[in-house]
């Protein structure tokens, strides 16, 4: 099965493709049918560094 994703880095972004295996027996999984970037993803992305621990921590 494959999962759509954006890689974000400074002064880049891409929308990469992965694959991502199936649901184990205590999973689920959830088709999204939309989403969006938090700001930090937008100060990475301009290269400013937060140094605060990132919302993905």
């Amino acid at each position: 099965m494959r999962a759509r994703g954006i890689l974000v880095s400074k002064g880049r972004a891409e929308i990469v493709e992965v694959e991502v295996d199936d649901p184990g027996r205590d999973e689920v999984l959830i088709e999204t049918r939309a989403c969006g970037i938090c700001m930090e993803e937008v100060y990475i992305y301009r290269g400013f560094a937060s140094g605060r621990k990132s919302c993905w921590s």
